[in-house]
C-alpha cells in the first residue's frame, strides 16, 4: 500500500519535471523563431542612458545568454559616444518604452481614445454618447 503511493508520487513528479522542460524548450523556440524574424541590421530609436536624448540610430543585433536563456537585442550608437541597447526577446525588459518622452506622449495623447463608459471622465469628454448610453440603460433597466 505504502509503495503504490509512493510510485504515485514520484510519477507525479515526472509529470511535473517533463511538462517544465517541454515549456522551457517552447519558450527556447519562440524566442528563436523571434531571434530570426529581426534583421541583422536596422533602424531603431533609442533613448541614451548617458545624455538621456533620444535618437534614431543604426543598430546591430547581438545573441546571447542571459540567465541561461537564449536571448537578443540591438545595440546602438548615441551621438554622444555612449553605446545603448533595445531588448528583442525580452520586451518587458526594454527600458526604452519607460524612458522615451515620445511614447510617453503618445500615451497621454491616447489615453482618451481609450476610455471605458465607466470611467469618470467619459462623462467629461464624451458627453453627448455618455447622454445617449444613460438613456440606453435607463430604458433597460429603469433605474
Amino acid at each position: 500500500m505504502e509503495n503504490d503511493n509512493y510510485y504515485e508520487k514520484w510519477a507525479e513528479r515526472r509529470k511535473e519535471a517533463r511538462d517544465r522542460e517541454r515549456n522551457r524548450i517552447k519558450l527556447e523556440r519562440d524566442n528563436i523563431d523571434t531571434i530570426n524574424q529581426c534583421k541583422d541590421i536596422d533602424v531603431l530609436e533609442f533613448v541614451c542612458s548617458n545624455c538621456k536624448k533620444e535618437y534614431s540610430a543604426n543598430s546591430r543585433k547581438h545573441i546571447g545568454k542571459l540567465g541561461g536563456k537564449l536571448t537578443a537585442w540591438y545595440v546602438g550608437k548615441c551621438p554622444c559616444g555612449s553605446y545603448n541597447l533595445r531588448r528583442i526577446t525580452d520586451k518587458k525588459g526594454d527600458t526604452f518604452f519607460l524612458k522615451s518622452n515620445t511614447v510617453k506622449r503618445m500615451r497621454v495623447d491616447n489615453f482618451n481614445d481609450t476610455l471605458d463608459f465607466t470611467h469618470p471622465l467619459f462623462k467629461v469628454i464624451y458627453p453627448k454618447q455618455y447622454r445617449e448610453l444613460e438613456e440606453k440603460r435607463l430604458k433597460q433597466y429603469g433605474n
